[in-house]
């Protein structure tokens, strides 16, 4: 079964979940104000996982789909910051033992800095996930830079 499948048979356990989906990706949407989109996409040799603007590449479609699925937990949380309307940093949080730890950034170079700066905070609440990002995107993390060693 390819990953795109096999998320879709995941997802259907959670009639709630709206999802939107072609043959390399499928898209949850935000379900409110306060939360994110995650996406899956995947190609020939590597996995991306999006959470709104942060992202993750992996070479393990196993991982890549936990990390997915994670995003849509209540475990997972994003810390966004805004220049006026324009997001320009994401940084991933995880629940470890009550806190929340920033676990990974991605941010924009370019961003208007001369606007007000406002932290915003996204989570979703769609399902509870016991795998841990932490391994699947250390995973992810690793098989990146071999990947960037090869090329």
């Amino acid at each position: 079964m390819n990953p795109i499948e096999e998320l879709k048979t995941q997802l259907a356990k959670y009639p709630a979940i709206k999802y939107k989906s072609d043959s390399t990706s499928i898209t949850v949407p935000p379900q409110n104000p306060n939360s994110f989109e995650v996406r899956f996409a995947y190609g020939e040799n590597d996995c991306l996982v999006f959470y709104e603007g942060w992202h993750e590449h992996f070479t393990a479609s196993e991982e890549a789909m936990k990390c997915f699925l994670f995003g849509l937990s209540p475990n997972c949380r994003l810390r966004v910051l805004r220049r006026g309307v324009y997001d320009y940093q994401w940084t991933l949080q995880i629940l470890e033992n009550g806190n929340w730890i920033a676990y990974d950034t991605t941010r924009l170079l370019f961003f208007p800095f001369w606007r007000r700066r406002k932290v915003i905070i996204l989570q979703n609440n769609y399902i509870n996930n016991p795998h841990s990002l932490r391994s699947a995107a250390e995973s992810g993390r690793s098989s990146a830079q071999e990947m960037k060693g090869k090329t």
